[in-house]
């Protein structure tokens, strides 16, 4: 399990041992959003309005192998979370009221990562992937709030539902068959 420190640290321990095992300073300031990659649990994904960074980590060695400055001007509600194989990675964006959709890629001997900008949304999140990774449902969009949309991941097209509440949207969930949203 991993969580950070209001200064900036990350601290991963062993469930079975319930011993902390690593410990390092990964951003200049609290990290507003953590997640491992499911496609590989050596990288872990960081975020931090309070540096502006996101960061991706090579967890072995504590090395970051990826940087963005992409978090600029972020209120504390930083988002980070990959995609159910690893594949995709949305996180928060400086320009306010939007999403980063990024493509994560190993290195050719697999041992690190790299992750390409695919897309920026215009939406405050929060946002979910499908279980087969066909399909990314956003909320909250910048100009009209409210709202939720489906983003087709391999097709770059997005259905918006439109006004889908009365209030600003918080978590959203897909099914596992992608079928139904919550």
């Amino acid at each position: 399990v991993a969580f950070s420190t209001g200064a900036g640290q990350v601290e991963i321990f062993d469930l079975s041992s319930r011993q902390r095992v690593q410990q390092w300073q990964a951003h200049n300031g609290a990290i507003g959003s953590l997640a491992f990659c499911p496609g590989n649990p050596n990288w872990l994904a960081t975020g931090s309005s309070a540096d502006g960074l996101l960061k991706l980590w090579e967890i072995s060695s504590r090395h970051v192998v990826f940087t963005a400055d992409t978090l600029k001007g972020m209120p504390h509600c930083v988002m980070v979370a990959f995609s159910p194989s690893g594949r995709f990675l949305v996180t928060s964006a400086s320009k306010l009221g939007a999403l980063n959709l990024w493509e994560v890629r190993a290195s050719v001997d697999g041992a690190t990562p790299a992750a390409v900008l695919k897309t920026s949304l215009p939406f405050l999140g929060p946002a979910a992937f499908s279980a087969d990774e066909r399909t990314l449902a956003v909320c909250n969009a910048s100009i009209s709030r409210y709202t939720v949309a489906l983003y087709d991941l391999s097709a770059g097209t997005l259905v918006d539902f439109g006004q889908a509440h009365y209030d600003a949207i918080g978590p959203v969930a897909l099914s596992p068959d992608g079928n139904k949203m919550a």
